[in-house]
C-alpha cells in the first residue's frame, strides 16, 4: 500500500544550503514554513547528493557511486562508463550547481520511503578523448531532471531513478 503526498515546494538555491548546513535549525524552520517537517526536511537533504554523484560520475569512482545509489542505478552509470570506454572518450563533468529544486512527491511503501526532486542545475559536462584529452563534444549546459530517492525509515538517502524532465 502505497502513503502518497505531493509538495509542489519550490525551494530557492540559497535556501537549499541553508537547509543542508543545519536542517534542524529553528532558522531553517521560519525560513521554510510548509517544509519544517522532520521527514521533509530529511527528504530535502538528499539535494546534497547532486554534486557527490555528478562528480563521482565524472570521476568514474563506482565506490563511490555504489554508496549513493541503488544497485539497479549503477548498473546504468557503469554501463555508461563502459560505453564510454569502448569509445576512448570519458565523461569529465565539474561546475555543478542547482538553480532550483522542487520537491515534487514524496510517498512511503510500507518501510521504505521515496522522495522525487525535480532539479534544475548547470554543470560542465564533456566528453574527452581519453588519449589526448581534447574534447570530443559537450560543455556548459542547464539541465532539468527528476531524481527519485528511496531509504529505508530513518536511513541514507539513495538515488533510485533519474528521468528527463
Amino acid at each position: 500500500m502505497s502513503n502518497k503526498t505531493t509538495v509542489g515546494e519550490v525551494i530557492a538555491p540559497d535556501m537549499i544550503e541553508k537547509l543542508l548546513a543545519d536542517p534542524r535549525s529553528r532558522e531553517t524552520a521560519a525560513m521554510l514554513p510548509r517544509l519544517a517537517s522532520d521527514e521533509r526536511r530529511e527528504q530535502l537533504g538528499s539535494l546534497e547528493a547532486l554534486g557527490q554523484i555528478q562528480t563521482a560520475y565524472g570521476r568514474e569512482d563506482l565506490g563511490t557511486l555504489r554508496r549513493l545509489v541503488t544497485p539497479e542505478m549503477l548498473s546504468y552509470f557503469s554501463e555508461d562508463l563502459a560505453a564510454n570506454a569502448s569509445r576512448g572518450v570519458r565523461n569529465e563533468i565539474s561546475d555543478v550547481q542547482l538553480l532550483q529544486g522542487d520537491l515534487a512527491e514524496a510517498w512511503s511503501e510500507g518501510a521504505t520511503q521515496y522522495a522525487t526532486l525535480a532539479m534544475r542545475f548547470s554543470l560542465n559536462d564533456r566528453l574527452v578523448s581519453r588519449d589526448n584529452g581534447q574534447m570530443v563534444e559537450g560543455g556548459p549546459q542547464e539541465v532539468t531532471e527528476l531524481w527519485t530517492f528511496m531509504r529505508s525509515r530513518g536511513g541514507h538517502w539513495i538515488l533510485s531513478a533519474i528521468q528527463a524532465a
